[in-house]
């Protein structure tokens, strides 16, 4: 059994996290890399009934994959382990872009999206089960957050990739889904497998049993996604509603707050020496929810600029911590089962999020980013009350 205790069982351990790196770009170009087509995706099935919805849902409907697989992977990481379910993401993501590349109509186009929601929830709840079990603390929470860096760097690149390739049309944005064949070979070579399977079951905590104590991760989790997942399908509504309308140019807006939030990932290491998991969310969240309202209604020629960078500094550090808060206790099976449910909380908040938005009416793209400078406040607040009972524990200090 792998407890974090120690990275002597992994033979190659930096190559290692970096596979675990390199899977993160399954997860981070779903959304990201299909976001500066989507206005030409609405245009090229204008008289689809329920465009502007469906449009959108192609950036959020992983929210709904990710809700029905998050329940079932503590369940996958038992009978598959790490490796052969990564390998299974890998396909499954490969298949679903070449399918899109030639869906024939919106909703067709909208149920490959829904499988590539599957592969991108699985692979990155996989990958972070991973990092919370075979490494140590210290390592740990550095490799957290290279990885927030890199799936910040590779939605950047997807966007930029798919911005270029969409000149051509927007079918050959799905063309980057390629990559998957590239990142399962890293997993053969460098993810274990064997034996990992059989310790889980082995190791149990007490408390199977009670649903109830994944509550504060899954509604954090549904707070955060809504806030950083739908980043990637507003945006780019308000770049146009403000005159940028060009895939180009909006990759390159988007690729401007991408690095940003790498950066910021990238320090989430140094943050948790400290800072804890409460003040780190409060200052994130405190910074997001101005950011968004600034971009709603402040737009100008610099002026966008800087909030899109406090954006991305904002946002970096929100899933790193997050996954720290939700994998934070017990063995692989409650870990996976743990992070597994707020990973699906995380995409469903994105999807729900967008659904209520409809449901209400509320289609403006900088009403939009208001109600989620809203959310930001209530993520900050629920945040300084649900963390203060387990600010006694060191893995939370």
């Amino acid at each position: 059994m792998h407890d974090a205790s120690t990275t002597n069982s992994l033979k190659h351990p930096v190559l290692t996290g970096l596979t675990v790196m390199l899977v993160v770009f399954i997860g981070a170009s779903v959304t990201a890399g299909l976001s500066p087509v989507l206005p030409r995706i609405r245009d090229a099935f204008a008289d689809t009934p329920g465009v502007d919805f469906m449009t959108k849902a192609l950036g959020t409907v992983g929210g709904l994959a990710a809700i029905l697989i998050a329940p079932f992977m503590g369940w996958l990481l038992q009978r598959l382990g790490f490796r052969n379910l990564l390998l299974i993401c890998a396909g499954t993501y490969l298949a679903a872009g070449l399918v899109g590349m030639v869906a024939p109509n919106l909703p067709i186009l909208l149920v490959t999206r829904f499988f590539a929601g599957l592969a991108s929830a699985a692979s990155m709840a996989t990958g972070f089960t991973f990092l919370m079990s075979y490494y140590p603390t210290g390592p740990r929470e550095k490799w957290m957050g290279f990885v927030g860096t890199f799936g910040a760097a590779w939605g950047a690149a997807s966007a930029m990739l798919g911005g270029a390739l969409g000149e051509y049309g927007w079918r050959y944005a799905l063309l980057m889904h390629v990559a998957a064949i590239p990142i399962a070979l890293f997993v053969v070579l460098f993810i274990p497998n064997g034996g990992t399977a059989p310790a889980v079951q082995t190791q149990r905590t007490a408390d199977t049993g009670s649903w109830r104590r994944f509550l504060p991760q899954i509604a954090l989790g549904m707070i955060t996604g809504a806030v950083v997942l739908t980043t990637a399908v507003y945006l780019p509504f308000a770049f146009v509603a403000n005159g940028v309308s060009d895939p180009g140019r909006i990759a390159r807006l988007f690729s401007l707050y991408s690095v940003a939030s790498g950066v910021s990932a990238m320090a989430y290491g140094l943050a948790r020496r400290w800072l804890s998991i409460a003040a780190i969310n409060v200052v994130m969240f405190g910074i997001v929810a101005p950011s968004y309202f600034a971009l709603a209604y402040l737009w100008g020629p610099l002026a966008h600029w800087i909030e899109l960078i406090l954006l991305g500094l904002g946002v970096g550090m929100l899933t790193p911590n997050l996954m720290a808060y939700a994998g934070r206790h017990g063995d692989v099976a409650e870990k996976g089962r743990s992070i597994g449910l707020t990973k699906g909380a995380y995409f469903g908040g994105a999807f729900l999020f967008q659904a209520a938005l409809s449901l209400v009416a509320i289609k403006d793209a900088q009403d939009c980013l208001a109600v989620l400078a809203a959310t930001a406040v209530v993520g900050m607040l629920f945040l300084v009350h649900e963390m203060r009972p387990e600010k006694a524990r060191p893995t939370l200090a």
